[in-house]
């Protein structure tokens, strides 16, 4: 008999209960934030070429590139086996060890894009959080599953 795929697996230094019940919400939230409001896929891209969007592109009073409408799909779409896990912060400086008591709460991102406070790596959807800030799970990186889920080029995210 096969086993159910788990919405969220807890790599994490959080209780199993604690956990879950953040990621359930953060998913919430996100399902609200792409269902309900216009959405950047190129966010990520615009903060690197110090190019930010222009306002109205939020809420689709203009047309914009790399921005779709709010996706109706997101209100009832489930999380499936999506993983978050801790990796060390970054040291808070090179004569600084990184050690409990001195957390930088950031990480190496992911695609070489600098430093970040999660990031995430999708087949399948993998969100990696600083140790020190495993709640760092924010609702823009179950975002970026969720999109990824609907079909969307989240590259640039």
């Amino acid at each position: 008999m096969a086993t159910a795929t788990p919405a969220f697996v807890n790599q994490t230094n959080l209780q199993d209960a604690d956990f879950q019940t953040l990621a359930k919400a953060t998913w919430s939230q996100a399902q609200t934030q792409t269902s309900s409001q216009w959405t950047d896929l190129w966010a990520a891209y615009r903060v690197l070429q110090n190019q930010p969007a222009e306002p109205n592109c939020y809420t689709g009073a203009i047309s914009c590139e790399g921005f779709i409408p709010p996706d109706p799909n997101a209100a009832s779409l489930e999380a499936q086996g999506i993983v978050v896990a801790s990796v060390p912060d970054v040291p808070a400086g090179p004569d600084t060890p990184n050690h409990p008591s001195n957390p930088t709460g950031i990480i190496q991102c992911s695609g070489g894009t600098g430093y970040c406070s999660a990031s995430v790596v999708l087949d399948p959807c993998n969100i990696k959080v600083p140790t020190s800030t495993p709640e760092n799970m924010g609702p823009y990186e179950m975002q970026n599953c969720m999109l990824h889920q609907l079909g969307y080029d989240v590259s640039r995210r």
